[in-house]
């Protein structure tokens, strides 16, 4: 018999649980191969920052303009950001940052092998594509995005995107976003306020964000979320010979994720400057 993959569907969480899912393997102890899949419950927009930078957003997370979208920092325990070209031991100083609602399906994958954090992104997106090739739907994968071009403009936009890191207990990680409706008109809200406050957000050029990101269904709307979601999830276990058995977190294991992120947002050392004295390794506390 296969080995298991635990296959947890958090459904729509709320931004305390949303906020520390990039640290999962640091707040519960995870010892199978895993994949979580979760949406923000909200309209969301979370920002990170390369390490010891300390740039001071409260005006961006303070903004009335964008009192509507629920703002916050994130936590990333890696060194994930770009490097200048001009300077290999400096970082690009951009804030990187990813507009989340019920309409952006999020998976994080763990597995016991240290050392595929890599390949494993390489497969997910490879999966996603054969998924979409199977429909007809040419995609392009550029770094750690997807783009689809836009039969109306002609437009590459993204719809995907994906990082990954060596994780805890000597597992790999890897996440993916997969954006079934954008909601441009928040992203250049938040794009037009930090740019206000002189705050640099990584991406790309343009006035319009539109014009590079759209949801995969506002191009394709008879795809069927569900269907194609499950689909992702069986062939990456299939990919690592598991099977998925469908799984929940045990209820102190959801309190700790709630109790870290509630301290993360309430945090405004971390929340405004990224200080992150107050934090570290949980050790599964």
């Amino acid at each position: 018999m296969k080995n298991i993959i635990r296959y947890i569907d958090l459904k729509n969480v709320s931004p305390e649980v949303f906020s520390t899912m990039w640290e999962v393997d640091f707040i519960i102890d995870i010892q199978v191969p895993t994949i979580f899949q979760y949406t923000s419950d909200r309209v969301l927009c979370h920002l990170w920052e390369p390490p010891r930078v300390y740039t001071n957003i409260s005006s961006l997370l303070l903004s009335k303009e964008l009192l509507d979208v629920y703002m916050m920092r994130c936590y990333a325990p890696v060194d994930i950001f770009l490097r200048d070209p001009n300077d290999n031991t400096a970082y690009v100083s951009n804030f990187g940052y990813y507009i989340e609602t019920p309409d952006v399906t999020n998976w994080i994958i763990l597995h016991p092998d240290n050392n595929i954090h890599r390949k494993m992104d390489s497969i997910s997106h490879s999966i996603l594509q054969d998924i979409f090739k199977e429909k007809n739907i040419k995609t392009k994968h550029v770094k750690n995005d997807l783009f689809l071009r836009d039969p109306v403009d002609k437009k590459l936009k993204k719809f995907v995107g994906s990082l990954y890191r060596p994780a805890k207990n000597n597992h790999s990680y890897s996440d993916m976003a997969l954006t079934w409706k954008f909601d441009v008109d928040v992203a250049n809200r938040v794009r037009k306020v930090a740019d206000d406050e002189n705050i640099k957000l990584k991406k790309f050029e343009v006035d319009d964000i539109g014009e590079r990101a759209v949801g995969l269904s506002e191009i394709y709307p008879t795809l069927n979320r569900e269907e194609i979601e499950l689909e992702f999830v069986n062939r990456v276990s299939n990919f690592f010979d598991l099977t998925v058995k469908k799984d929940t977190l045990l209820k102190n294991e959801e309190e700790k994720l709630f109790n870290r992120g509630k301290i993360r947002l309430e945090d405004k050392e971390w929340q405004y400057k990224g200080i992150d004295d107050n934090f570290g390794d949980s050790s599964y506390e």
